[in-house]
C-alpha cells in the first residue's frame, strides 16, 4: 500500500551494506522512529564530457555471477527484516527520482546511507545529496565499509601513501580499530509501506542452469557469511600463512564476496579475528597466521586509499610514465584467456574455477592477472 504517512521517520538507502549489524546508517536511522529500507537497482550514472554533455554510460556492470549473488543476498536480508515486521522495498531506475518519490509517498524527512568510494559513484552520491537538500530533505552519510577512511591515513608530510608497507605500519599503529556496532534490537516499521517491485522481475538469476553449482558452495547473506567465517576461523585461517599459496587446499577465508556485498562488516571481521587470537589453545605460528590474514585486510584498505587519492588509477597507470606502454590488441588471445583455453594449465584452471564457482583462489588470481598483462601484453 502506498499512502502519505507523516509519522514515518526515515529512509535507509542500502547499497554495498546488506546487513543489520555493524551498519552505521541503520543504527542511526533506528533512533529516529520508523524506518523504510530501500534497495535501488540503479541505472549506471553517466559521466559529463567537456561542455556539460552527457557521455556514454561508463563503468563495468555487474556480471552474471554477481547478479545471482545479489538476488539471494536481497532475499536473505528481507527475511531478516521480516522478523521485525519490516521489509525491503525494491525499486529500479534513477536513484534521485526514486528517493524523491519515496519521500513524497511516505512523508520521510531524512535519508541515511553509507559512503561509497568509487569516484563515479561517490560523485553521483554527492550530487544526489545536494539535490535532496535543496528540497529540505536531511541526508546523513556514514562510513561503514572500511576500517579507515582513505583521508584519515597520511604520510608524515600529510599526503597519501603510494607504497603498502609504510601504509600498513601506520594503520597498525593507529587507534582507529573501532568495535563493530551491534545489530538493532528494535526496528520500527512504518504504518504503510510504499510499493515495491518484485525481485523476480529483475531477472537476476540465469535462465540456464550454469549457476546450480553455486548453491552447493555459497550461502549469500549475513548468516551464511558468519557461518563460513566460523568454519574458516577454526579450519583454514590458523594455517593461513602456510596454505594461502597452495590453491589445492582450502587455505583462505573465501569471505571476499560477503565483504563486497557488505553482508559482513569489516569491523566485524577484524574483531572476530582479534577474538580468535585470544584463544589460549592457539600456537604462536597460528596467531601469526591470523596476523597475516589481517595484513591482507589492510591490503583491501590500501586499494581504496589509492582509488580515492588517485582516481585516475582505475583506468590509467598509477605512474604517468607507463601511460604510453605498447599494449597489444588481440581479441582471440583475450577470449582464450577469458575461457581458460590458453594452453597454460595453471592459468586455465584458475579461469575455469572462476566460471564454475564465481570465485578464484587469491594466488591463482595474481598469476592470471599477471599473465594477461605481462605475457599476453593485453591492457587490464
Amino acid at each position: 500500500m502506498s499512502s502519505t504517512n507523516s509519522s514515518t521517520g526515515s529512509i535507509v538507502w542500502l547499497r554495498q551494506d546488506l546487513r543489520l549489524a555493524d551498519n552505521a546508517a541503520i543504527s542511526e536511522a533506528c533512533k529516529n522512529g520508523p524506518v523504510i529500507f530501500v534497495y535501488i537497482l540503479e541505472s549506471p550514472p553517466k559521466e559529463k564530457e567537456e561542455g556539460g554533455e552527457e557521455a556514454e554510460e561508463k563503468g563495468l556492470k555487474a556480471g552474471k555471477a554477481s547478479q545471482w549473488w545479489l538476488h539471494h543476498s536481497l532475499t536473505a536480508l528481507n527475511i531478516q527484516l521480516q522478523k521485525f515486521e519490516n521489509k525491503l522495498i525494491l525499486r529500479s531506475g534513477n536513484p534521485l527520482s526514486i528517493l524523491l518519490d519515496l519521500v513524497k509517498k511516505t512523508g520521510a524527512k531524512s535519508i541515511f546511507w553509507n559512503r561509497r568510494y568509487e569516484p563515479s559513484l561517490e560523485n553521483h552520491d554527492k550530487q544526489i545529496k545536494l539535490e535532496l537538500e535543496k528540497v529540505n530533505i536531511e541526508v546523513n552519510v556514514f562510513s561503514s565499509h572500511l576500517l579507515f577512511e582513505p583521508e584519515s591515513i597520511k604520510t608524515r608530510m600529510g599526503g597519501p601513501y603510494q607504497v603498502f608497507t609504510p601504509y600498513y605500519n601506520t594503520c597498525i599503529a593507529s587507534t582507529g580499530f573501532n568495535l563493530p556496532l551491534p545489530a538493532p534490537k528494535k526496528i520500527s516499521a512504518p504504518l504503510n509501506f510504499p510499493i515495491s517491485e518484485d525481485l523476480n522481475d529483475w531477472k537476476l538469476l540465469p535462465k540456464l542452469n550454469w549457476a546450480d553449482n553455486f548453491k552447493t558452495l555459497w550461502k549469500p547473506g549475513s548468516i551464511g557469511g558468519k557461518q563460513l567465517l566460523k568454519i574458516q576461523l577454526a579450519k583454514a585461517l590458523p594455517r593461513y600463512s602456510d596454505n594461502r599459496n597452495n590453491p589445492n587446499v582450502d587455505g583462505t577465508s573465501r569471505i571476499a564476496p560477503y565483504l563486497h556485498f557488505g553482508e559482513i562488516g569489516i569491523r566485524e571481521l577484524w574483531h572476530e579475528i582479534e577474538n580468535a587470537k585470544r584463544n589460549s589453545s592457539l600456537s604462536s605460528s597460528e596467531i601469526q597466521s591470523l596476523n597475516g590474514y589481517q595484513r591482507q585486510l589492510i591490503w583491501r584498505e590500501f586499494s581504496y586509499h589509492l582509488m580515492v587519492h588517485f582516481p585516475h588509477s582505475i583506468n590509467l597507470p598509477l605512474k604517468e610514465k607507463f601511460n604510453n606502454f605498447p599494449w597489444h590488441t588481440n581479441p582471440r588471445l583475450l577470449k582464450a584467456w577469458q575461457k581458460g583455453q590458453t594452453g597454460y594449465p595453471y592459468i586455465d584452471a584458475g579461469m575455469r574455477q572462476l566460471w564454475a564457482t564465481g570465485w578464484m583462489h587469491n594466488r591463482v588470481r595474481m598469476a592470471v592477472a599477471s599473465f594477461l598483462v605481462k605475457d599476453l601484453l593485453l591492457p587490464w
